[in-house]
């Protein structure tokens, strides 16, 4: 099964005004000004098609959809209503959009985690630069290992032009230590830190070295 793990679905009005975003120029200048236009359900269904995608991730906020409509965006509900129309080619997923809300957001991990098409977390420090092990997220670590819901995190250096030491690799280690049950997703990883994310096939079966026996 091929899985495109992050598919942009976004209003006409909220695309042109997040691709006029001075942070965004970076990302229309690697992408193209396609970002600008706004795709439809069915349009992403046939390009999944063309690309031999089986299965796309739609990403929300993980506040309340009334919330999230003020602000011109979609909301993991209405996610769920696509994915619904469109058996067996979306999953959805949710990402943390206000890190200072911790008891909200564990709430309303579980009222999403009530619908089969919801298989993901996400937690993208870089937005609010708090440090992937901050407390504040430590309520939505629990929530997901409790309920099974793997968690993507985004480490590494950000796209945008934000500091990047709240993504840092190793703050990984207080979560995997912390939150042994949990099923933890390292996104958007890449140089420099290949070598300390991914152990290299000679790493992985290197034996292991005994003292002899005295």
């Amino acid at each position: 099964m091929v899985i495109d793990g992050w598919l942009n679905l976004f209003p006409e009005d909220f695309a042109t005004r997040w691709a006029a975003q001075d942070e965004q120029q970076g990302a229309i200048q690697l992408f193209g000004p396609d970002l600008a236009t706004s795709a439809t359900a069915d349009g992403l269904v046939a390009e999944m098609d063309a690309a031999g995608v089986d299965v796309g991730v739609l990403t929300a906020g993980l506040s309340d959809p009334e919330r999230l409509h003020r602000k011109g965006g979609y909301a993991a509900e209405d996610f769920i209503a696509i994915a619904e129309a469109h058996p067996d080619r979306f999953w959805v997923s949710a990402t943390v959009d206000r890190a200072t809300k911790p008891l909200a957001n564990a709430r309303r991990i579980r009222e999403l985690a009530e619908h089969e098409s919801v298989r993901l977390i996400r937690v993208t420090p870089l937005v609010e630069q708090y440090e992937l092990n901050h407390r504040l997220y430590y309520p939505v670590y629990a929530t997901c290992a409790e309920l099974g819901l793997p968690v993507s995190i985004n480490v590494g250096v950000p796209g945008p032009q934000v500091r990047s030491a709240c993504q840092h690799p190793t703050l990984l280690e207080d979560v995997l230590i912390d939150f042994p049950e949990l099923t933890v997703v390292g996104a958007h990883m890449g140089h420099p830190y290949e070598a300390l994310l991914i152990p290299s096939a000679k790493t992985a079966r290197a034996p292991v070295r005994r003292n002899p026996a005295p």
